[in-house]
């Protein structure tokens, strides 16, 4: 039960936080008197205030704006698009980072791994071997 009710706080807390940011972009289209993007905005606010799954919804709003497009649009697509990702916490960010920092590093490893093994398969360099496949 403590689970449904973590759950349920968190789907609030997104709510808070997408209505938050459509809100600010409301303001951006109202500022650059994009009729068509504010009243996206003001529908998917009233939508966000009755719906439980914000997240599910924001796929169908960055649909309609790059269809019917808007000077706002871009600011619109961001903010949507920062909300859709899973891990939006700082803490969150860096554990992201620190992964993919490690990825490169293996990456690496790796390649450096697969070069000192052809070297190390090669008993001639590749200009005296290009002159011996030449002479036959």
């Amino acid at each position: 039960m403590d689970y449904e009710v973590e759950e349920e706080k968190e789907i609030q807390i997104a709510k808070k936080r997408m209505i938050s940011l459509i809100s600010s972009a409301s303001t951006l289209a109202k500022a650059s008197r994009d009729r068509r993007a504010r009243f996206f905005v003001e529908e998917d606010k009233s939508f966000l205030r009755t719906n439980d799954s914000p997240r599910s919804h924001c796929h169908s709003i960055i649909k309609r704006i790059k269809r019917y497009g808007g000077n706002s649009k871009g600011i619109l697509i961001r903010s949507i698009v920062y909300l859709t990702k899973e891990n939006t916490s700082p803490m969150a960010r860096l554990q992201q980072q620190q992964q993919q920092q490690q990825q490169q590093q293996q990456q690496q490893q790796q390649r450096q791994q697969q070069r000192q093994q052809q070297q190390n398969g090669r008993h001639v360099t590749p200009r005296k071997y290009a002159i011996h496949h030449a002479i036959l």
